[in-house]
C-alpha cells in the first residue's frame, strides 16, 4: 500500500514536472492554453509562463498582469487516487468530528490497510458517516480543492492513458460539486462517494 501511494505522488509530481515544461518550452502548448483560458473567460495579456511553490496550488500561470493557480490531477487509468493527503486527525479537527465517527473511520482505514477486500464503511456506520458528511460537504469540497487559496482558479486534469489535458474553472468544478452532492452512497468496493 506504502509503495502504491509512493507510485501515484510520483505520478502527480512527474505530471506538474511535464505541465510546466510544456507551458515554458512548447509555443504551440502555450497558445493553445491561452486558447483554453480565453474559453473559459480568462483574459490573458502577453506571454504565459509557469512555476511551482510550496502551497496547496499545484503550479501557478503567470501572464503580463496576473498570477493564478491550477491543482493538478492525474489520471493513469490503473488507479484511485485520493484528492487530499491529510490525517484523518486534521480533518477530526477541521470538522469537530464527533469521536464516534472520528472512531468508525479510523477502523475503516485499519481494516483496509490490513486486508484490501475488506469492507470499507460497515453497514452500521453507514448512515451516521453519511449524515455527518452531507452536514459538511460545502466546507469538505471547499478544502479539498482550494483550501483558502485566492489565487487557485483552475483544475486541470491529465489523463495519462489517453495524452489529453481537461481544463475546468474551479469555481465551476466547485458549484458542480456542490449541485450534485445530494447525498452519499457506497459503491460495490463500499467506498463512499457523493454523487
Amino acid at each position: 500500500m506504502i509503495e502504491k501511494g509512493r507510485k501515484e505522488a510520483r505520478v502527480g509530481l512527474e505530471s506538474e514536472e511535464e505541465i510546466i515544461s510544456l507551458i515554458n518550452k512548447n509555443a504551440k502548448f502555450r497558445e493553445n492554453l491561452k486558447k483554453g483560458l480565453f474559453t473559459l473567460g480568462f483574459k490573458i495579456k502577453g506571454e504565459i509562463s509557469a512555476y511551482k511553490d510550496d502551497v496547496k496550488t499545484d503550479i501557478f500561470i503567470k501572464t503580463y498582469d496576473t498570477v493564478f493557480g491550477v491543482s493538478i490531477k492525474s489520471s493513469t487509468g490503473t488507479s484511485f487516487h485520493q484528492l487530499d493527503r491529510r490525517r484523518l486527525e486534521d480533518w477530526k479537527s477541521l470538522l469537530n468530528m464527533p469521536d464516534d465517527i472520528f472512531d468508525a473511520l479510523k477502523k475503516a482505514i485499519l481494516r483496509i490497510a490490513r486486508d484490501a477486500k475488506a469492507c470499507f464503511i460497515l453497514p452500521e456506520d453507514r448512515y451516521r458517516i453519511s449524515e455527518f458528511l452531507l452536514s459538511n460537504i460545502e466546507r469538505i469540497i471547499n478544502e479539498i480543492f482550494v483550501k483558502n487559496e485566492q489565487n487557485l482558479k483552475l483544475l486541470m486534469i491529465n489523463d495519462k492513458v489517453k495524452g489529453k489535458l481537461y481544463l475546468f474553472k474551479m469555481e465551476d468544478v466547485i458549484r458542480f460539486l456542490m449541485k450534485n452532492a445530494s447525498n452519499i452512497s457506497f459503491s460495490k468496493k463500499r467506498n463512499n462517494k457523493t454523487w
